[in-house]
C-alpha cells in the first residue's frame, strides 16, 4: 500500500486544519465528526488491520482526554467548548493522530524512544500554539507551553508503544496446547 503514507499524511493535515478551525468557529459538532472521520476512513481502507486501528485510536482518544482534562482543569488551556474537560473534538484529534501512528508517521513510530519524546516535546506545543493562534484553544504562557510539552514527551513514546505491539490472541491456538 505505497499510497497509505502519502494519502494519510493528507487526511492529518486535512483532519487537523478542518477539526481546528471548525472547533474556533464555535461549531464542536462538526468538529469532532471531522476528527473522527479520519479514524473512519482508516477502518474502512484497512479492514485487516481493525483491531490494530481501534487500538491505536482508542489509546490515544483515551490518553488524550485524560492529559488534556488536566491541563483544562489546572488551568493551563483553555479549549473552545471545553470548560475543565477536554472537549469532544481534541478527543477525535487524538484519535487520527493515534491512527497516523500506523500509517504515515509508522517510521517515526518506530524510533528510539528518547528520540521519541524529544520530538513529542518539540512538536506538541507547536501543534497547541497553532490551535491557539487559530483560536481554537489558548495557552497560559509559558507553564502551559511547558506542560504540553511534558504532556507530548510522554504521549509519543506510549503512543508508538501502543501501535507497534502485538496484540494476544483471545484464544489459545490448537498448536498452543500442551502435549
Amino acid at each position: 500500500m505505497k499510497w497509505l503514507g502519502p494519502a494519510d499524511l493528507a487526511l492529518q493535515q486535512v483532519g487537523w486544519w478542518a477539526t481546528v478551525l471548525l472547533a474556533a468557529g464555535g461549531r464542536p459538532f462538526a468538529a469532532t465528526a471531522t476528527g473522527l472521520a479520519g479514524v473512519a476512513v482508516h477502518l474502512a481502507l484497512r479492514p485487516a488491520e481493525r483491531p490494530r486501528l481501534v487500538r491505536a485510536a482508542l489509546g490515544a482518544a483515551a490518553y488524550g482526554f485524560a492529559a488534556d482534562t488536566i491541563l483544562a482543569a489546572a488551568g493551563l488551556v483553555s479549549f473552545a467548548g471545553g470548560g475543565r474537560v477536554s472537549p469532544p473534538w481534541m478527543v477525535g484529534l487524538w484519535a487520527i493522530f493515534g491512527v497516523g501512528l500506523t500509517a504515515s508517521l509508522r517510521r517515526v513510530a518506530s524510533w528510539p524512544l528518547p528520540l521519541l519524546a524529544a520530538l513529542g516535546a518539540a512538536a506538541g506545543p507547536l501543534a497547541y500554539r497553532g490551535g491557539a493562534a487559530l483560536g481554537a484553544l489558548s495557552l497560559a504562557g509559558a507553564p502551559a507551553v511547558a506542560a504540553v510539552a511534558a504532556q507530548w514527551a510522554v504521549a509519543l513514546p506510549f503512543l508508538a508503544w501502543v501501535t507497534q505491539r502485538r496484540a494476544a490472541p483471545l484464544s489459545p491456538s490448537p498448536a498452543d496446547a500442551p502435549p
